[in-house]
């Protein structure tokens, strides 16, 4: 088990004419970053990239994390999470629609649930779903969060009471690392890095 070390991730870059959209180092099959060249990470598409357009100060991703990510996501940003860990770890993506098999994926795997991981334990759990209720993300991470992971979360704004609740409850369960508020690119929706340690 290996300690991230909370920091922007390195293989983070900027593209565009002003260098003002977020992007990846390629890394392909072979673990080895394509020479110059970075992935475009759409903000409008992942949430973890528009909390970095919103000022993320830490992505607690590295080559020695596996992740268990919950919710939609597009070809690309599933490309994106494999920069992230330099193509080195396998992640798994809960989202009953989705169904890829792709040699770019290959440390990628759809499940359609949990039952398929049992016993795994997760560096990260990303729940990028908001219509996940709280007390399923708290059993969630109790089951596949290690001791030293990290959960990240995305919680809507738009009722100030429930948001509250919500992130109140989580209080109670983990230490709040950073929240960003991503509504420029997410209506009324917040990021929220937590660690499992008190």
């Amino acid at each position: 088990m290996v300690e991230i070390k909370l920091e922007i991730n390195r293989i983070i870059g900027w593209i565009g004419k002003k260098g003002m959209i977020p992007a990846t180092k390629k890394f392909d099959i072979d673990e080895k970053p394509e020479k110059g060249k970075l992935r475009k990470w759409d903000p409008f598409e992942s949430t973890l990239s528009a909390a970095i357009m919103a000022g993320l100060e830490i992505i607690p991703i590295n080559d020695a994390t596996n992740i268990l990510y919950v919710g939609k996501i597009a070809k690309e940003e599933r490309l994106n999470l494999l920069d992230l860990v330099k193509n080195k770890q396998k992640n798994f993506i809960l989202n009953k629609e989705s169904t890829f098999q792709d040699s770019e994926f290959i440390n990628l795997e759809n499940i359609n649930n949990l039952e398929q991981i049992k016993g795994k334990l997760f560096s990260v759990v990303y729940i990028n779903e908001i219509t996940v209720p709280v007390n399923n993300i708290i059993e969630i991470s109790k089951e596949f969060l290690e001791k030293f992971g990290y959960l990240i979360v995305i919680l809507s704004r738009s009722s100030k009471k429930k948001f509250h609740d919500s992130f109140n409850k989580l209080s109670e369960h983990f230490r709040v690392i950073q929240e960003v508020n991503i509504e420029n690119h997410f209506r009324d929706t917040t990021l929220i890095i937590f660690s499992k340690l008190k």
